[in-house]
């Protein structure tokens, strides 16, 4: 169960990828630090224990020594070496009790050793494989942007090569240079996301919300290429929008910018002010009077 679920949260995008490799890193410096610890803790139990071991090892070799001289002793010196084979047993029986947990707990510090190790292990062949994916996915988002920006290039070359009308031609490059940005967000997004169930819903939220924020933004917007279109305007024309007669000095992405003309017939001058539109006129309802040019834009007789 636990294998399944850890499957499954397994991380695809960049962001996922790299927050995995610093949780494994820590992981490791802590399975380390346990390491270093219980290094320091047998250690010591070692150190507690050595002279214990080597009191009972000399008590040992003491009452051998006893033993031996027990075949050739009388009997007062038998009855001494009794009573000093009766404190080395009962030395002998303390030094063991304190001895043999120490060497319970010495045993059970190299199987917990043994298990960091193998836990060691395994987290750090996980983080070679993370940092793999990583890797092959920081390649492939490399691969993917440099194939997008050499069809962009081509696009460029193509566009000054065949196309020669300058007005077509800065249409065609501003496109590619839309096309080119939103491809890259697509593959970043794409590239950064974990889940693309949950980049999907995000993306549509975010998508929804600016729509009702930027309405006027983004129909303004989609006036622009209604107003460059073949059948649009270009600067110098001389237009009409709703009472303002003028000649259209600038076309920005958001709004139409008129030098405001007055007088009657070709007497027409400027009259100094530059009057600014915003390009979601074009979607405006004309009047019923007019069905030349949608939105209340109507062409003056100025020639293009």
């Amino acid at each position: 169960m636990v294998q399944t679920t850890n499957r499954r949260a397994q991380p695809s995008g960049i962001l996922g990828l790299v927050e995995e490799l610093f949780a494994l890193k820590q992981k490791l410096h802590a399975l380390d630090e346990r390491a270093q610890l219980t290094d320091a803790l047998s250690h010591s139990s070692q150190q507690l224990r050595n002279p214990f071991v080597a009191h009972i090892t000399a008590e040992a070799q003491r009452g051998e020594q006893l033993s031996q001289e027990a075949d050739t002793s009388g009997p007062a010196q038998l009855e001494q070496q009794k009573r000093e084979l009766d404190s080395l047993t009962a030395s002998f029986k303390q030094a063991s009790a304190i001895v043999l947990p120490l060497g319970k707990q010495s045993i059970l510090f190299d199987l917990y050793k043994n298990n960091i190790a193998r836990w060691r292990s395994t987290v750090e062949s996980q983080y070679s494989t993370e940092l793999r994916k990583l890797m092959v996915r920081i390649a492939l988002f490399g691969l993917i942007v440099a194939v997008v920006l050499g069809l962009s290039e081509i696009w460029r070359r193509a566009t000054f090569r065949y196309i020669h009308d300058l007005r077509r031609r800065y249409q065609f490059l501003l496109l590619r240079r839309f096309v080119l940005w939103c491809v890259i967000g697509i593959t970043i997004a794409f590239a950064l996301a974990t889940e693309i169930g949950s980049l999907a819903t995000f993306a549509g939220l975010i998508t929804a919300g600016i729509a009702v924020a930027l309405q006027n933004v983004i129909l303004a917007i989609a006036g622009y290429f209604f107003l460059i279109g073949k059948y649009g305007v270009r600067v110098g024309d001389r237009v009409q929008i709703s009472s303002v007669t003028g000649d259209v000095v600038d076309i920005g992405l958001i709004r139409l910018h008129l030098m405001e003309v007055a007088g009657a017939g070709a007497d027409r001058q400027p009259t100094g002010r530059v009057v600014v539109f915003s390009n979601s006129i074009v979607f405006q309802a004309a009047p019923a009077s007019s069905n030349r040019f949608p939105a209340q834009i109507f062409f003056g007789t100025k020639s293009r």
